[in-house]
């Protein structure tokens, strides 16, 4: 009807994407084809928005593993449109140093907003503020956009002094953002139990929780925190690469194929599309241009465009199937299917 192909009436569109989907709704209405389903809150939103109102882009990159290519990842990224970029300051996975260099170099960087997070072993008193001081350096950015915490525990054979307790590095981490050395501080690999002990004491606000997201571990206690304090939910390895047996788990289960399979898409794709709609941010990790492209494309962070219209053409039974598989594994190929 005349009502449905109204441009004027982008209905729960927040503004971020708004333009975006008034487009594809005026070519779709043109070309007769019915208009792009209203998304929940958060889904349809190029942008997430932080403690104090500043927009972060809701997929971005992440810069883990790349080796010697990290500076060449982070300038490809930056080429294809990415404006999140996800680093650290542990040497065993990331090369913070390479991925500043590359930002120093790029033309393309105007609007990047960076993320480094901050080793367990640095925990001790007064070393958190000599490594955020030491990735200002590398990273040439004063103050840093985001320093999260880690992890609250440290990963075996780590940490050689044992478990520091985070509770003091956050309490300092509050300290440099009071100062102005750091804009927004969060935290990674945190249990809903964690982040109840952490809303507890914090005095200034948590932005940002990074944990392990994909169809297998859904987190949705912490994802319901979050959503009740304002916090953004940024979910890594989404793809399912922290399953190991040397691929991405996602790119091969039948769900997640027959998904994808019904959208002519991509199965990363899919996926990704599915994590957004669900009102997640991510930071998938690739090394080729096209993947990065491809990534990039779901969601304009230029603010051109919004997001892509997989997102919204996902079913309620396209999501309840993805849903289904929380709790599972990556080799229960049963649960969830249609």
């Amino acid at each position: 009807s005349g009502r449905h192909c109204s441009a004027g009436e982008p209905g729960a569109m927040p503004w971020v994407s708004r333009l975006g989907f008034v487009l594809a709704a005026v070519v779709g209405c043109a070309a007769g084809a019915p208009p792009p389903p209203a998304l929940p809150e958060d889904a349809g939103r190029t942008h997430a928005e932080l403690p104090g109102g500043e927009l972060v882009c809701r997929l971005g990159v992440g810069l883990a593993a790349l080796g010697p290519r990290t500076a060449e990842v982070t300038t490809v990224a930056l080429e294809e449109g990415a404006r999140l970029l996800d680093t650290a300051q542990a040497p065993e996975w990331y090369d913070e140093a390479a991925v500043g260099a590359a930002l120093n170099a790029s033309g393309a960087a105007l609007g990047a907003f960076v993320t480094t997070k901050i080793h367990p072993r640095d925990y001790r008193p007064g070393r958190v503020r000599e490594v955020v001081l030491r990735s200002q350096e590398r990273l040439h950015r004063a103050p840093l956009d985001l320093v999260l915490l880690h992890n609250a525990r440290c990963w075996p054979g780590h940490c050689p002094d044992g478990l520091l307790p985070w509770q003091d590095a956050w309490r300092e981490l509050e300290r440099l953002r009071a100062e102005g050395a750091v804009r927004h501080i969060g935290v990674s690999q945190f249990t809903a139990a964690d982040m109840r002990e952490l809303l507890a004491l914090a005095s200034a606000p948590v932005s940002v929780l990074q944990n392990w997201f994909d169809p297998w571990v859904q987190d949705r206690e912490c994802r319901a925190i979050c959503r009740a304090h304002g916090i953004v939910y940024q979910g890594f390895s989404t793809l399912g690469t922290q399953w190991g047996r040397g691929a991405a788990a996602a790119l091969a289960h039948p769900t997640l194929a027959a998904l994808a399979a019904r959208h002519d898409a991509a199965p990363a794709r899919a996926v990704l599309a599915w994590a957004l709609r669900e009102g997640v941010s991510v930071i998938p990790r690739s090394s080729r241009r096209e993947h990065l492209r491809d990534n990039a494309g779901l969601v304009d962070c230029l603010g051109h465009g919004g997001v892509a219209p997989l997102v919204a053409a996902l079913t309620e039974a396209d999501l309840e199937a993805v849903r289904a598989l929380d709790g599972a594994t990556p080799w229960d190929q049963a649960a969830g299917e249609l």
